[in-house]
């Protein structure tokens, strides 16, 4: 799955919208339940201002996706698109909930308040990004360095 998503992205960057939706779609055919797949065809769909379609299928995605936050991301930027910054709050704030150190809901929560005129409230989301950012990267660092701590400790024994 992770190469077609890679390869979508590849046509996606060179501009080839239909070249990537064909992709997608013949993957897709087989009727295998693969919700990066179905979320990816969403976006490409509203990427073609198929916004109906790509809602159908991002509320598709969300039943079986392992990453629903970004589902629900998606479905908050379909309203942004639509003009409805309130509705898109309301996908950013499920979002948040599904997963609570996922950064892209704060950004896009931002927007949608700056949309709104709610400066204040655009600021805090971006500090809030902000955070959540130097976090992730924080753990990451601690995740490898225990990783190596381990390695050198195995390592350590065996050399005994």
């Amino acid at each position: 799955m992770k190469p077609v998503l890679s390869q979508t992205i590849a046509l996606l960057r060179t501009g080839n919208v239909q070249k990537a939706e064909a992709l997608l779609e013949a993957r897709l055919s087989s009727g295998r339940n693969e919700p990066e797949l179905i979320n990816a065809l969403g976006v490409v769909r509203a990427l073609n201002g198929r916004y109906d379609e790509a809602r159908e299928l991002f509320e598709a995605s969300l039943l079986t996706s392992r990453n629903k936050a970004k589902v629900l991301c998606n479905l908050g930027n379909l309203c942004l698109v639509k003009n409805d910054p309130q509705g898109a709050l309301r996908y950013y704030a499920q979002a948040m909930e599904a997963s609570f150190m996922a950064p892209e809901p704060r950004y896009n929560a931002a927007r949608a308040y700056q949309e709104l005129g709610q400066f204040e409230k655009a600021l805090q989301s971006i500090l809030d990004y902000d955070d959540c950012r130097t976090f992730q990267r924080r753990l990451g660092m601690i995740t490898f360095l225990t990783v190596l701590l381990g390695l050198a400790y195995a390592a350590a024994l065996i050399l005994r």
